[in-house]
């Protein structure tokens, strides 16, 4: 900016000139909506991939939910001497043989041996529904599908399979597949090798 000052008549009479020597930059209409076409062309690529990375770890966080319901069971019936049992529940008070175990599940410590909780009988856990379009079945090899008993030697006695689906069907399926052991470990197939399978598929 220059300013040059001129006197007239006693008084002082200020002209300013302003020089802009730089050129002023910016994006054109046309630049902003390539700009947004390129970007919603690379978010359409990108949310698929999100959408399934954020699926697997709902399925992973459900299934070492189940998990740790697994290793209170066998903890607690060995710490005290009773069974503790695991049973689909879907108001966290009693089991509840018509539903699914995504449903809800109960561990509590059954004292009178009749693989149902009685309101004096504690609760040591209570998980919640899952989401809607995801699903856990339970397989077991000989016995109810309904519950899983541990032994205070920390012994389930049966073995069997449980599986987790949602809606990306049964090539995205997993399993926690238990032991008579009472341990259990997490799998693509079932214990035989065999494919998952989910009935949304």
């Amino acid at each position: 900016m220059d300013v040059n000052f001129k006197p007239l008549s006693g008084r002082c009479s200020c002209a300013v000139r302003i020089t802009d020597n730089q050129t002023s930059s910016g994006y054109t209409i046309i630049e902003l909506m390539v700009t947004l076409a390129i970007s919603s062309i690379l978010i359409g690529f990108t949310a698929p991939s999100i959408q399934s990375v954020l699926a697997s770890t709902r399925q992973t966080s459900h299934l070492n939910s189940l998990v740790s319901s697994f290793h209170l069971a066998r903890s607690e019936a060995a710490k005290y001497g009773y069974k503790v049992v695991i049973c689909k529940s879907i108001d966290g008070e009693t089991c509840n043989t018509s539903m699914q175990w995504d449903q809800g599940w109960l561990v509590f410590t059954d004292q009178d041996d009749n693989r149902s909780r009685t309101a004096d009988e504690p609760r040591l856990q209570v998980r919640m529904p899952f989401s809607t379009g995801q699903t856990l079945t339970y397989r077991r090899g000989v016995g109810s599908n309904n519950y899983i008993t541990y032994h205070p030697d920390g012994f389930t006695r049966t073995n069997g399979t449980f599986t987790f689906c949602d809606t990306r069907g049964s090539e995205h399926a997993k399993a926690l597949i238990l032991y008579k052991t009472g341990r259990t470990r997490i799998s693509r197939t079932r214990a035989n090798g065999e494919a998952l399978s989910c009935a949304n598929s």
